[in-house]
C-alpha cells in the first residue's frame, strides 16, 4: 500500500466478510445475503452470486478461478464469466474459508456450528446435575477439491477441534495451514 490507503465506495449496505485479489486491477469481496462485488481498478460492481447465502470467504489463483463460500455448505465457482453453485459435500456446515493452489487444487475449511445443549436433570433440592447433550457438537471440517471430485476429512491434529476458520498454503509445498476452534486460538500443519 506504499503507506498510503483510500477508501473507495463498495455501494452496498451489506456485511462484507471477506476479500482477494488477482492483481491492481481484479479484486473479489463477498459478504451478506449472498453479496459478491468485482473491483476493475476504479469501482466495485455487484456481480451475481445465484445464492442468498451469507458468503465468508473468497480466494483464487488466476482472474478465470476464483471461489467463494459460506454458510449452510455453500462454495461457488467464478470461471472467468459466471459465478456457478458447486456440489461439496457439506449439507449445512458453515464453510468458513477457502484457499486456492490452482486449478483443480482447492481447499475449505469450516465445520458444523455448535448446537448442542446439555441436559440436566434437577433434584429434589433443586440441585443440577449433567445426565447429556441433546444436538449436534461442532467439529472441523476440511474439503478438497481435485478438479475431478470432492474428498473430506478432518484434518490431522484437528481432531474433535469445533469449526475452523482459516486455511491457507504455500503454492509450492504441500504444507497446508487450518486455524479455529471456536474461541480456542488453534493451529494445524497438515501435508495437503
Amino acid at each position: 500500500m506504499n503507506g498510503r490507503a483510500s477508501e473507495t465506495a463498495s455501494g452496498t449496505g451489506a456485511l462484507l466478510r471477506g476479500v482477494w485479489a488477482a492483481g491492481p486491477a481484479e479484486a473479489w469481496a463477498v459478504g451478506d445475503g449472498g453479496t459478491i462485488l468485482r473491483w476493475d481498478g476504479a469501482r466495485w460492481t455487484p456481480v451475481e452470486s445465484g445464492t442468498g447465502e451469507h458468503l465468508l470467504a473468497v480466494h483464487g489463483c488466476a482472474p478465470d478461478e476464483a471461489w467463494a463460500v459460506g454458510w449452510n455448505g455453500t462454495a461457488l465457482r467464478w470461471d472467468g464469466r459466471r459465478w456457478a453453485r458447486q456440489a461439496a459435500p457439506a449439507g449445512r456446515e458453515v464453510l468458513a474459508a477457502v484457499w486456492v493452489r490452482a486449478p483443480g487444487d482447492v481447499w475449505i475449511a469450516g465445520g458444523t456450528e455448535e448446537t448442542a445443549r446439555f441436559v440436566y436433570e434437577v433434584d429434589a433440592d433443586l440441585h443440577q446435575r449433567p445426565v447429556g447433550t441433546q444436538g449436534e457438537v461442532a467439529r472441523a471440517l476440511v474439503l478438497h477439491h481435485d478438479g475431478r471430485g470432492w474428498s473430506r476429512g478432518e484434518p490431522g491434529g484437528a481432531q474433535g477441534w469445533p469449526g475452523l476458520e482459516r486455511i491457507w498454503g504455500a503454492p509450492d509445498r504441500p504444507d497446508l495451514w487450518v486455524a479455529g476452534g471456536r474461541r480456542s486460538g488453534r493451529c494445524a500443519v497438515g501435508d495437503g
